[in-house]
Order: structure tokens, then C-alpha cells, then sequence
């Protein structure tokens, strides 16, 4: 069995040590002082949040997640479902017509250790997959091979630009308004 990583790692190379933090997202809520600008919330409400990923430099790469302790969609009230799929919709609408992302594959897994409910919303760059040969479907086993392409130096600016227009969309979507997001 693979053992757990001592540290957590983000996407500008930071990397915090894991001792004390019971995930990723708590260290993240609880310390944005250490946080890059990048990972910062676009939105955020009391209950849901919407961010860059915090490990892989991929623009476009936005994680939709539970700021609570939840640990399965089962675990969510269908008003809480409904909330959740319609932000997700949002974000891929965005992702869309905003950032001109035609392709990305949606990852949600329930982990053995330490789950925490959240969506990946993962951009598929069709000539970086075509440049590296990489068709990156789940049991092909190379998504994260495709993640790693991507180098932080070369698409910082890239992912706060998308961000901007992200976070901007986001606060104007019509779906989101009575959801509160600041």
C-alpha cells in the first residue's frame, strides 16, 4: 500500500508539513497567510468553495469543494446536491465560454485516508495531450503524467488571469446569486 506524503506540496513548490493538519483544504482555510495568491478562493460561501488546485500548475484547473468536513456525496442533503451540481455547472459553463477550455474530464474519488468531498474540474490542453501523446482517461493511468506537464514558472501568470475572469463570471452568474458567494 502507497504510504502518505509527509508534506503537502503546492503548486509554486511550497510544501508544509502535514503533522497537525488533517487535510489539505483545512490547512489551506486555516493558514491562507502561507498560501500563494493563486489558490486563494474565487468564491466561497459558508458551506462551498471554488479555487485553483493547489498541487499542479494547470490553468484552468479549478477544484469545487466542501468547506465542512464532508466526506461523501451521500453525506449531502439534496438541496446541498443541487447546490453543489449547480456550481459545478457554472464553473464548466466558464471554463467554456470565458476561457475558451473546450475539453476537461471531472474527478471525484472517495478516499480511503483522509476524504474530504471535492471535484476536480481538470482542462484537457488538446495540443499539449497530442504533444506528449497522452490521452489521459482514468484507467489509462497517466493523468497524473499530463498534471506534471505543466510548470508553475511558465503558467503562473496564466492561471491568476484565469482566475480573474473566473472569479468575475462567477459573481455574476445568474445560478449563483442566492447562494451567497463573497
Amino acid at each position: 500500500m502507497a504510504q502518505i506524503e509527509t508534506t503537502y506540496r503546492f503548486l509554486n513548490g511550497l510544501q508544509v508539513p502535514r503533522a497537525g493538519w488533517a487535510t489539505r483544504g483545512l490547512l489551506m482555510e486555516q493558514r491562507p497567510d502561507l498560501m500563494p495568491p493563486h489558490i486563494e478562493p474565487l468564491i466561497q460561501n459558508e458551506f462551498w468553495t471554488v479555487r485553483q488546485d493547489a498541487e499542479f500548475a494547470v490553468p484552468g484547473f479549478y477544484v469545487v469543494g466542501a468547506r465542512a468536513q464532508v466526506l461523501s456525496i451521500a453525506d449531502l442533503t439534496a438541496a446541498q446536491m443541487t447546490e453543489f451540481s449547480t456550481i459545478i455547472r457554472a464553473v464548466r459553463e466558464i471554463m467554456r465560454s470565458k476561457l475558451g477550455i473546450e475539453r476537461v474530464n471531472i474527478y471525484l474519488e472517495e478516499k480511503l485516508k483522509e476524504p474530504h468531498l471535492h471535484i476536480w474540474l481538470v482542462p484537457m490542453w488538446p495540443e499539449i495531450m497530442e504533444q506528449h501523446g497522452i490521452e489521459p482517461r482514468l484507467w489509462e493511468g497517466n493523468v497524473r503524467k499530463y498534471l506534471e506537464l505543466f510548470k508553475f514558472e511558465e503558467e503562473d501568470q496564466k492561471i491568476l488571469r484565469f482566475n480573474r475572469i473566473m472569479r468575475e463570471a462567477l459573481l455574476e452568474h445568474s445560478d449563483l446569486r442566492e447562494l451567497n458567494f463573497t
